[in-house]
């Protein structure tokens, strides 16, 4: 599987680096410094803990990852829409966040719509227009669901009718997928390497990192 990997094996250089520039900001921003250096450690145990889901067939947690790598990169673009608020920026919100505030409580962008998750989704839905789909499809996958149900369904490897019965199947019963292989996720695999090369741009950004010399 290692032959899917070698963008997100970059990028796991890149976080590195940008947890490096993150010490050399300046000393007013302590709970931003924080903020971002939590985003990265967050997105460097998702990375591996994806790595092993895809490798043993683990569909339920792989995409459960696969949302929380989203809400990472969500989460983390509201501190440039901390900027856009009157009378915030980014070292505010990330001291309410430090507090405990929770961010589907606040309003960002002036806006009077509360930062939930469907809005924030929405904010991001400009990077790509396959944000939402990969937001609708992972989400079913954090709470028990029909998700879940269905995957119990995926199970079913032999089925027969039996007269005065009805339907009679054989089924393997783990946590992982039968039949499966870690080829099998390669969409997953891409989306997931396209959601942290955004955090990682959006990371640099932060940092002064971003070479905007083309602009």
């Amino acid at each position: 599987m290692a032959d899917n990997y070698p963008k997100i094996d970059s990028v796991v250089g890149d976080l590195r680096i940008c947890a490096e520039a993150v010490a050399k900001l300046g000393d007013n921003i302590e709970f931003e410094k924080l903020f971002i250096l939590a985003a990265i450690r967050r997105t460097l145990s998702l990375i591996e803990a994806f790595q092993h889901s895809v490798e043993v067939s683990n569909e339920q947690i792989l995409t459960t990852i696969l949302r929380l790598n989203l809400d990472t990169l969500a989460r983390f673009y509201a501190l440039f829409w901390a900027e856009d608020t009157d009378g915030m920026d980014a070292e505010i919100f990330a001291k309410k966040v430090f507090d405990g505030e929770r961010i589907n409580q606040m309003k960002l962008r002036n806006q009077n719509e509360k930062a939930t998750d469907a809005w924030l989704m929405k904010q991001i839905k400009p990077l790509g227009s396959w944000i939402d789909h990969v937001y609708k499809n992972s989400s079913g996958a954090v709470h028990l669901s029909d998700f879940h149900m269905k995957r119990v369904y995926a199970q079913i490897y032999d089925r027969e009718t039996v007269e005065g019965v009805g339907l009679k199947v054989k089924m393997a019963f783990g946590g992982t997928e039968k039949n499966s292989s870690p080829d099998d996720y390669r969409d997953a695999v891409l989306g997931f390497t396209h959601i942290c090369l955004l955090l990682v741009d959006a990371i640099k950004d932060r940092c002064g990192l971003l070479d905007r010399s083309a602009e």
